[in-house]
């Protein structure tokens, strides 16, 4: 969807500006999965010392709060980005708003 900057005028596609880019659906997917799959087997299916019951669930642990970061960063509101000037607020043309700034500065479209 086309959108404008109401700070640079700049006409096109907006960006996002996600952690690690567009990867975040596979890398979720992942890290969930060895978290919930490897932390619970592991942990309580094999007896250890009790330097393994702190060394095996940190992997799955990190791995599910970076998980948690990424869903968290996914679904914050920064994927609508200015590519020109890094406005966080760029507006769709078929909006009023896009509609005012567009006779206002008399734009093509």
């Amino acid at each position: 969807m086309q959108q404008i900057c109401p700070k640079c005028l700049y006409k096109g596609k907006a960006k996002n500006n996600h952690f690690l880019g567009g990867t975040h659906i596979p890398l979720v997917g992942l890290m969930l999965g060895v978290g919930f799959v490897w932390f619970p087997t592991k942990l309580f299916s094999e007896p250890g010392t009790f330097l393994e019951y702190i060394i095996l669930p940190l992997f799955p642990l990190v791995s599910l709060a970076l998980a948690i970061y990424l869903i968290i960063d996914y679904y914050k509101n920064n994927n609508n980005l200015c590519p020109k000037c890094n406005n966080e607020k760029m507006i769709d043309l078929d909006t009023q708003e896009a509609e005012n700034l567009i006779n206002q500065y008399d734009l093509k479209v």
